[in-house]
C-alpha cells in the first residue's frame, strides 16, 4: 500500500513547474557558489533545520543544520587552495508539490595558478529538496564518490570547457 501511495504521489507531480525548476537550479548554483567561497554559514543556510548529509565511502553522516555547519567549517579549513565545486543537475523527480528528488553530478576540481584544471574527485548525488515558504532547501543529501580515473595523460586537463 505504501508503495502505491508513493507511486500515485510521484505520478500526480510528474514535472516541476518552470518556476520550481528555475528555483531548484538556482539552489544548485548557490550551493556551488557558497562552497567555492568556503562559506560554512552559507552552506548551512541551504539546508532545512533537520536535514541530513551522508557521503558514502567517506564515513560522513551529519544530522541537522547546526552539525552540517560544523562539518563544513572543518571541511573548508582543510581544503587546499584552488579547489572548486561544480554541480550539474541531471534530473528532477517531484514527489509532491513541496518535495523533489534531484539527481546531480558533482566534480571537485583543482585550479592551478596558471589556470590549468585537474579533476580531483567526482560524486553522484541524490538529494531531497523541500519547499520552505517561498524557497527550496536541502533536506537529505546522499553523495557517493565515483571510482577515480585509472590514468591521465601528463600535461592535459581532465576537465572539459
Amino acid at each position: 500500500m505504501a508503495v502505491l501511495l508513493l507511486v500515485a504521489g510521484s505520478l500526480a507531480a510528474s514535472e516541476p513547474s518552470p518556476e520550481d525548476r528555475a528555483a531548484l537550479q538556482a539552489l544548485v548554483e548557490r550551493s556551488d557558489a557558497v562552497w567555492n567561497a568556503r562559506d560554512a554559514n552559507g552552506m548551512a543556510a541551504l539546508y532545512s533545520a533537520n536535514a541530513t548529509l551522508r557521503i558514502i565511502g567517506r564515513d560522513v553522516a551529519v544530522n541537522g543544520a547546526s552539525a552540517i555547519h560544523d562539518y563544513f567549517t572543518r571541511s573548508f579549513a582543510g581544503l587546499e587552495p584552488g579547489m572548486r565545486h561544480s554541480t550539474r543537475l541531471t534530473g528532477l523527480h517531484p514527489q509532491s508539490d513541496d518535495v523533489v528528488l534531484a539527481d546531480a553530478h558533482v566534480r571537485l576540481i583543482r585550479v592551478d595558478a596558471d589556470g590549468a584544471e585537474t579533476l580531483v574527485r567526482e560524486f553522484t548525488t541524490l538529494t531531497v529538496a523541500v519547499r520552505d515558504g517561498k524557497q527550496w532547501r536541502l533536506s537529505a543529501v546522499r553523495a557517493v564518490a565515483l571510482p577515480r580515473a585509472q590514468t591521465q595523460t601528463p600535461g592535459t586537463s581532465t576537465v572539459g570547457n
